[in-house]
């Protein structure tokens, strides 16, 4: 769950009530937190800014002062005024430079939630700004360390991307027919929908290839017919694999 955060809301009477958030959850175009949830419909804006400090509420302090003077108690009560404002500094006035992701409801409220860590809270922003300008629907987290956790989808996502990534280093004195079926790889990289299975094959085919071994190289070729991979030489027009192939298997 997303990071130990502090959040602050915003009413549209500029009063606000700060709240310790211990999980948030974006998903599915929702940000939730606690009991509340925000749709990314209903953000008008996010920005990027510093903690808001309220002022020193100096009227209310002096009428306690008289209060406290005009007592029988008046050291007591002095101190105790002492003590108050110095707690009301430290609470509101520490960490005032600190940054902090701010979201503009449509009804005019504003919530905003800081962490300890920059990193954090400027990867939150790029996750609330992602959710609102492109609809990104992708699962975040934070744990307790502040620190991002992404879902399942995305790390599975990760993986097939590195997997269509993945080159295959070869002699630049290969053959045709080597150089043909690295062509056919780079083509299927590129694709949204790309297969592992195909890839791992194409590069097992160019090694055989490359070594040359006849009798592994006419049972890959049957399964590259099998594969459908004979309308994607056509396109490409990679014709010494299909050449190849028409001797290996019908000759």
């Amino acid at each position: 769950m997303i990071s130990f955060l502090e959040g602050y809301i915003m009413s549209g009477k500029n009063q606000e009530t700060k709240y310790k958030i211990s999980n948030i959850q974006i998903k599915d175009g929702l940000i939730s937190w606690e009991n509340h949830t925000v749709r990314s419909s209903g953000i008008s804006q996010v920005w990027l800014g510093e903690l808001t400090v309220k002022p020193f509420p100096a009227e209310l302090f002096l009428i306690l002062l008289f209060i406290a003077l005009a007592g029988t108690h008046v050291v007591c009560m002095l101190i105790a005024l002492a003590a108050s404002a110095a707690v009301w500094l430290l609470y509101h006035r520490t960490g005032g430079a600190e940054k902090m992701v701010h979201m503009k409801l449509l009804d005019g409220d504003v919530i905003s939630f800081s962490a300890h860590d920059e990193d954090s809270i400027a990867e939150f922003y790029e996750a609330v700004k992602s959710l609102t300008e492109n609809g990104t629907a992708l699962e975040i987290l934070f744990d307790e360390n502040e620190k991002a956790v992404k879902s399942s989808e995305e790390d599975a996502a990760k993986d097939t991307t590195q997997a269509k990534v993945k080159t295959v280093n070869r002699s630049a004195a290969s053959g045709p027919l080597t150089q043909e079926l690295q062509v056919l790889y780079e083509n299927y990289t590129k694709k949204e929908d790309t297969d592992n299975e195909i890839l791992a094959f194409l590069e097992e085919l160019i090694g055989l290839t490359e070594s040359g071994e006849r009798s592994s190289l006419t049972a890959a070729y049957k399964k590259f017919v099998t594969l459908g991979l004979i309308s994607d030489c056509n396109e490409l027009g990679l014709d010494k694999i299909i050449q190849e192939i028409k001797a290996s298997i019908y000759q």
